[in-house]
């Protein structure tokens, strides 16, 4: 009877060591997923915090733009980043502009050819 109960008891031991092994690796595998799209996001965000300058397609002439990097970011995270100006050197003259300059800004991350800030 003694033996039994020894053997139910490392039965349970070994259920329950499993369940919790398996919840551990869940865990792990959530984490270095969410830890992937966070670093992927700052990358984004840094790439385009700065001031870029661009060639306005409207007018010819060089503008200086700020993209909004927060939306780049968060949209970037999984796709390509949804690009939109937040400021331009030739607004509020053109504030209605299509804002096709943004075609112009490279996607690779920290390109040379960014401004400094």
């Amino acid at each position: 009877m003694l033996a039994e109960l020894a053997a139910s008891f490392h039965r349970a031991v070994v259920i329950l060591g499993a369940f919790y092994l398996t919840f551990a690796v869940m865990i792990a595998i959530i984490l270095c997923i969410v830890i992937f799209f966070v670093v992927r996001m700052f990358v984004k965000f840094r790439q385009f915090r700065g001031p870029s300058q661009v060639l306005c397609p409207e007018t010819g002439s060089i503008a200086i733009i700020r993209i909004n990097a927060l939306r780049a970011a968060v949209s970037g995270a999984v796709a390509n980043p949804d690009l939109y100006v937040s400021e331009c050197s030739l607004w509020p003259e053109r504030q209605g502009c299509g804002q096709d300059c943004v075609c112009m800004i490279s996607l690779a991350p920290f390109a040379a050819d960014r401004l400094r800030s």
